[in-house]
């Protein structure tokens, strides 16, 4: 054999050599991935209110942390906080009305974050009932459409009806529409009069001409005046106290994940930022996007660290109307540990 040919050869045996010990190399890295990395189920909705988990899955940083998240989207937060009470999901971004609802039935389920500083439910109204209803007390006899019974929307409408001195139980009729969509949905085809309404669906009724805000929580005056303080903890990511005592190391990383997600969402424009989640609210056209986020964005904190003061605000609220019987404490709510205490 030729000193050309052998040489050929030990160069095709080296190359093979090579190309099987990169091989090997990834797959076994690949495998070692897969056994640190862990799935987590996150319950959610396509909502603007939980906006800093969008951002931190979209932007990956719940990767970074070795966790392999799966959204769970929920079409109302009274679905989405069965779901985390059933263990169906690890975590669940919720208005806090969910919250002391479970804790009032008994229910192991606490908040470990803050996600929203003001609250979030506007009141809109078909535009074509504008000459018809100019106040809160021309809703009597209209039909007003929530996302379900027990949900953030239902929640808030009771306390704008009451607050109104209107029975939600006879002066009106409250109509279950699910979610954004569907919400929309019936609002356009005029089989409610009104809806309870969050981001996307007032920033596109309003630009689609369908509905005018009767009642816009965002303002800082209408806030104070049916809320009773500039801020509130409205939407908050939650877990289980068994998911904090087995597994506070995930906890910890998806804390640092969304943590991320709200500098993100504080350092970066309207504009980049539904850039980066425009995947998940997929079908939204990217102006009703945009216009979104820049509407909530006075609501959202510079971190997850929960405050007590605002704890205690939707405490008051909805032991006002009713909604919850008896008083429940921060620190049988909140771990803030985790996260952080705030006044």
């Amino acid at each position: 054999m030729s000193w050309r040919k052998l040489s050929l050869i030990l160069l095709v045996l080296l190359v093979l050599s090579l190309g099987l010990n990169a091989y090997l190399y990834w797959t076994i890295r690949s495998i070692e991935e897969k056994m640190t990395t862990v799935h987590v189920k996150i319950g959610t909705m396509k909502a603007f209110s939980y906006l800093p988990i969008h951002v931190a899955y979209a932007l990956g940083y719940f990767k970074d942390e070795g966790l392999d998240v799966e959204l769970v989207f929920f079409g109302s937060g009274s679905k989405n906080r069965e779901a985390l009470i059933a263990g169906d999901v690890d975590f669940s971004s919720l208005a806090t009305v969910h919250i002391l609802i479970a804790r009032g039935k008994g229910c192991p389920v606490k908040i470990i974050g803050a996600l929203q500083n003001m609250e979030f439910f506007d009141l809109l109204v078909r535009n074509d009932l504008r000459g018809k209803v100019k106040e809160l007390k021309d809703l009597k006899g209209l039909r007003i459409g929530i996302s379900a019974p027990g949900s953030g929307s239902w929640a808030w409408c009771v306390v704008y009806l009451k607050k109104a001195g209107l029975d939600p139980d006879k002066d009106v009729k409250l109509v279950s529409v699910d979610g954004v969509m569907t919400m929309y949905s019936a609002l356009k085809a005029k089989k409610v009069d009104a809806v309870i309404a969050w981001n996307p669906l007032t920033v596109r009724a309003i630009k689609e001409g369908l509905g005018f805000v009767l009642i816009n929580v965002h303002d800082r005056e209408t806030h104070l005046e049916y809320v009773g303080s500039e801020e509130a903890l409205s939407g908050v990511l939650a877990t289980s106290e068994d998911f904090i005592e087995k597994r506070p190391d995930i906890v910890i990383k998806v804390i640092k994940a969304v943590n991320r997600g709200l500098k993100y969402i504080q350092t970066h424009s309207p504009e980049e930022i539904a850039k980066a989640v425009a995947s998940i609210y997929e079908g939204l056209d990217p102006d009703t996007l945009t216009g979104a986020i820049r509407y909530e964005m006075p609501t959202y904190p510079r971190n997850l660290a929960v405050s007590e003061s605002a704890f205690n605000v939707e405490v008051e609220t909805y032991l006002s109307v009713g909604i919850i019987k008896e008083e429940i404490e921060y620190a049988e709510a909140v771990e803030w540990s985790l996260t952080g205490w705030r006044p």
